[in-house]
């Protein structure tokens, strides 16, 4: 159902979009939720219009790592759903929807990204074929689909967390292993680069792959207690690394939680898609939240409580040493603290913040400049999107059913954050994280999808 916006935009209010557009030749492609599964959808980019629609899996994929979609040339490259249950990783057209090319059905346990020695590759891992075989690293030509010598990662079950890097799928103990031109360059336990108590990507993690420092950055989460169905983290329990791409060998450490991706850290790719060929956009200042309380809930679901001790600072540091450029008191910002709701941003790297002593500011992430902000000011805020899949994830006896896409954007008051109706014509930057294609700019909100013209 396509609703006319004001002047030139429209809007799908009937769609339930899981990541943000990618725009590809005429069509915005993006993973819908639908139905109880999981969808590949193209739509018109000047009208709104569906133009195709095909179903997605998850595979065995973590619930808390978002669907990416992974442009190649004229292609559009998924984890297709076959008709006998299994996966097959597929390139579809992306004007019409039609398969180019698909590898025979398996089970994967990431998502496809494109390679990061080689954007003409996609790299996954999981398993081709039937029964509980082992995973391992996989790698295929994006144009093409033949398969392509992959990293042989030494473990059980290894996954990439970042480019390049991977979880060797070991714990006891637990390696990560760096690859270099299709091959193991390095493997190091865990806990020499991540030194806590119960440091695990099992618990989320966060990395990019800094090429012009030679650096990986990012972090680990902890294994927090457990009783009864629930859990309780705490929050000072977290550190950011700086390691070498080359060898693993750690440059540097901090405490806090590496917040980049979540926030629009200056020079980093705030869009929700690949695409191969494109300029790889790196982060020049880093950011990290430096937490003390606790995060607690139900080990089933998503919900969180963050206990009324918890306090935050955000710090903006050079990633080449982890030394602070800046430093920002959050206080008991609680929707900072459990990523829920991220601050309304203004500009292409400037979010609105409530400090510890009350007043809301404009915080400029590149400088670490504060402004007051007027009642009236307009932002976008960030809402995490939460679906359920009926099929779920299976882990230790239990299915899981809801699972976590990319962020929604959604036009708000820049001080309460409060929602309001979209506008008319939409800031620049706002392509950036969604699509720019048929003079309009393309979003997905929690209401639908939504396109507008920029604002002049």
């Amino acid at each position: 159902m396509v609703v006319p916006a004001s002047g030139a935009g429209w809007t799908r209010p009937d769609l339930r979009p899981v990541t943000q557009p990618a725009a590809v030749g005429s069509v915005l492609v993006l993973y819908v939720a639908e139905g109880g599964g999981l969808s590949l959808t193209a739509l018109d980019a000047a009208t709104g219009a569906t133009v195709w629609s095909v179903d997605a899996s998850t595979s065995e994929i973590p619930p808390g790592v978002a669907p990416l979609p992974v442009i190649a040339g004229a292609n559009v490259i998924y984890l297709a759903r076959r008709i006998d249950g299994s996966t097959a990783l597929t390139a579809a057209d992306a004007q019409t929807g039609a398969p180019v090319w698909q590898t025979q059905g398996g089970s994967f346990d990431d998502v496809p990204t494109l390679c990061g020695d080689d954007d003409s590759a996609v790299c996954l891992s999981g398993f081709l074929g039937a029964g509980f075989n082992p995973a391992r690293s996989l790698r295929f030509d994006a144009a093409t689909g033949h398969r392509r010598p992959a990293p042989q990662i030494p473990g059980p079950g290894p996954r990439e967390i970042g480019t390049g890097l991977f979880d060797a799928g070991g714990r006891h103990p637990e390696r990560l292993v760096g690859t270099r031109a299709g091959k193991v360059a390095w493997s190091r336990t865990l806990a020499r680069i991540f030194p806590l108590p119960g440091a695990s990507t099992d618990y989320g993690w966060n990395f990019e792959r800094l090429d012009r420092l030679g650096l990986f950055v990012g972090s680990v989460g902890t294994k927090p207690r457990e009783r009864d169905g629930r859990f309780t983290a705490d929050l000072a329990r977290t550190t950011v690394a700086g390691f070498r791409i080359a060898d693993g060998v750690v440059r540097w450490r901090s405490p806090g939680q590496y917040e980049c991706v979540y926030l629009p850290c200056p020079g980093s790719s705030q869009s929700g898609y690949q695409a191969m060929g494109a300029p790889r956009a790196e982060t020049t200042l880093g950011l990290r939240l430096i937490a003390h309380g606790r995060l607690s809930g139900r080990q089933s679901t998503t919900d969180v409580n963050v206990s009324a001790d918890a306090r935050a600072t955000l710090e903006g540091f050079a990633p080449a040493t982890g030394r602070a450029r800046w430093r920002f008191d959050a206080g008991h910002n609680v929707g900072l603290i459990d990523g829920r709701l991220i601050p309304a941003q203004t500009g292409p790297h400037t979010i609105v913040l409530r400090g510890a002593g009350g007043r809301v500011v404009s915080l400029d992430l590149a400088t670490g400049a504060r402004r007051a902000v007027a009642a009236s000011a307009a932002g976008w805020c960030r809402r995490i999107v939460v679906y359920n899949l009926d099929d779920g994830y299976e882990v230790g006896g239990s299915t899981y059913h809801q699972y976590v896409g990319q962020y929604a954007l959604v036009p708000c008051a820049a001080r309460s954050q409060a929602p309001t109706p979209a506008p008319a014509a939409v800031p620049a930057f706002l392509g950036d994280i969604g699509a720019r294609s048929a003079g309009l700019i393309a979003w997905s909100a929690d209401a639908g999808v939504f396109a507008a013209p920029p604002a002049t």
